[in-house]
Formats: C-alpha cells, structure tokens, sequence
C-alpha cells in the first residue's frame, strides 16, 4: 500500500514510523521543511521526501493529512484538481471536525473516500524529533461518521490497526462539542492561568524558582504552539463559546460562595469534582 502522509510533525512522523514498520508499504512523507524531510529519511520514518503533495499522491492508497487546520482545509481543495487513484482512502488529524467536513463534502467526488480522524495523543511537544511509535497505542481515536461511511470506517480501522488505538466513531457536531470541553478549554484556561499571574503578581519572570506542582501540572499545555492552537480555536469557536460561557458559570458559583463565606457549598462543589475526577 502507497501511504502518504503530509505534515511530519510529532503526530504525522509517529503515524509514519508506525505504519513504516510493514515492510508492505511505501510511506511517502511530504513537509514544506526540507531539514524535517532529511530528519524524517534518516531516521528511517519514510521511504521517499516531496516537498509537493499533488506530485505524489495520484497513485496513493491512502492520504493522510496532519497537518494545521488551515492547511488541511487547503489540501482538501488541492486534493479535489487532482485525478486520484479510485477508491482511494483521504484521512486527516485535524482537533476540531465539522468545519473539514464540510470542506471535503463540497469538494470530493465519489471516488474519493474520505473519513475525518482526531486522536487524543501527542503532547505539548512539537516537530518530528518528538515522534513516538507508542504515541497512539491506547489513545481514543475519534473516526467521524457520515452517511454510508460504515465499510469505508471499517476498512481504515484494519489499515490503522498497528496504531493500537481505541477507536470511537461519532458524528462531527458531537467530537467538536466534546472537544470544545475536555481539550480546547484547559488550553484556554492554561492560557490564561498564565498570562493572569503575568499580570498580577511581581517579578513573574521569576515563577519557575517558587511555583509548585499544581501550578506546573495545571499549565504543562500552555507550552503548546501558538500556531496550531490559534487555528484550533477559531476553527471550533462556536462550539468553544459554549464550553467558555459554562466554565465561567462555575467560576461565578465559587466567587459567589467565598463573597457569602459558604463554606459548605464550596466543600460541596470541590468534592463533586473530585468525585467525578477518581472515576477516570
């Protein structure tokens, strides 16, 4: 099979290397880096290097798409001019689902299959030194229902099997509502922790010699790329708006109980989230 997968950042080169590890494939990685390219041959993670996706794709079985949202949305088009293989499998990484839905659905034909993905792997690193061949095992991997996908899901989940992910099929509205919740708002909220001690205490500059874990632990991801996460936002917004507006309600129920000293309800409030927290 004739895999070729644009975008070798750290989740497009562990899918690469991991897919690279059958000897029955040929793993054609594209990336607008040329040193990512030589890293990425080097190191044995693709077979062949093309700075150009429509050079390289008219033949391929399966293209994988991980790269920005934006980008990906671009690639969808380009994609669309060109005279592919029929039946030939389209996937992408991208976090947030309905808006590169929509794009494909205006843009591909029938003999273009394609499936919407988003794993919940990688980490705040990024670029190809921070592929990792474990970097989908055990993850939720989302695969985006359609209508008449079942057998097109079906067949990727095969082909994707040494991934050893868990996948979850869902529909688009459902993945970016969810994602709008458990990974778009820690990042916000991580963001902004950050940025509202830098505003108001002293000497911030200063704050890794004093702050503690859970100040390390709860802002880890606002090390993330400004880049892709500014893409990531404004591609789910709606759906982030929502997820915004409920954090903030809760914010207001514990700046209300500590206003009327309600020791009780803030108690209340702290164990309901623990609670819901040892659960997983």
């Amino acid at each position: 099979m004739k895999i070729v997968v644009q975008g070798l950042g750290e989740m497009g080169a562990s899918f690469a290397s991991i897919m690279k590890q059958n000897t029955e494939h040929e793993i054609i990685g594209v990336d607008n880096n040329t040193n990512t390219l030589s890293y990425a041959l080097k190191h044995n993670i693709i077979d062949k290097a093309a700075t150009n996706l429509s050079e390289v794709v008219t033949d391929a079985d399966l293209i994988f798409l991980a790269t920005p949202i934006d980008i990906i949305k671009k690639s969808i088009i380009e994609l669309s001019r060109i005279t592919l293989k029929p039946g030939v499998l389209i996937t992408d990484a991208g976090s947030t689902k309905s808006e590169i839905l929509n794009v494909a659905s205006m843009y591909f034909k029938d003999n273009v299959h394609f499936i919407g993905g988003h794993a919940m792997a990688g980490t705040q690193n990024s670029g190809i030194e921070a592929a990792d061949n474990e970097l989908y095992q055990n993850a939720p991997y989302f695969l985006i229902t359609s209508p008449n996908s079942d057998v097109i899901i079906d067949s990727l989940k095969q082909i994707f099997a040494p991934l050893d992910a868990k996948f979850i099929t869902i529909s688009s509205q459902e993945h970016d509502r969810l994602m709008a919740f458990i990974s778009d708002e820690p990042h916000i909220l991580s963001y902004a922790l950050v940025n509202a001690v830098v505003a108001n205490i002293q000497n911030a500059e200063n704050l890794g010699d004093y702050v503690a874990g859970g100040f390390k632990d709860t802002t880890r991801i606002a090390a993330s790329n400004p880049d892709v996460w500014t893409a990531i936002l404004m591609s789910n917004r709606e759906a982030i708006l929502a997820s915004n507006q409920a954090l903030i309600n809760e914010l207001t129920k514990f700046d209300q109980a500590l206003k009327d000293e309600n020791r009780a309800e803030i108690h209340r409030m702290i164990s309901q989230a623990k609670t819901v927290r040892e659960q997983f």
